[in-house]
């Protein structure tokens, strides 16, 4: 390898790094799609395919969690059957099998 070669791969190295770098930083503050779209950019570069799967999944279960919160903010309020219904669009999410059994009694 060249010297230019070298200071293209140290280049390129760098520039990966801070790509890499920022889709962390994304992913850390929940910006989930635009981390995605960073690791995008560098699928093989460290672990950057595992990372968009990561966000993949960290999107969908913070999606769940909203409303696991909001049905039992329901239930809390006495309204069963929007509990309920909200328990049953996520029904293999946490204990939401149980919950809709506690709507109904």
């Amino acid at each position: 390898m060249n010297i230019n070669d070298a200071i293209i791969k140290r280049i390129d190295t760098a520039r990966k790094d801070e790509v890499y770098a920022r889709g962390v930083e994304l992913m850390k503050l929940h910006r989930y799609d635009e981390a995605v779209q960073y690791f995008g950019k560098i699928t093989s570069y460290k672990d950057s395919a595992q990372k968009i799967e990561d966000c993949k999944k960290l999107k969908e279960t913070e999606r769940l969690d909203g409303i696991y919160s909001r049905a039992m903010q329901a239930m809390n309020a006495g309204q069963f059957d929007e509990a309920a219904r909200l328990f049953e669009s996520i029904e293999d999410h946490k204990d939401s099998k149980e919950k809709i059994k506690l709507c109904g009694e």
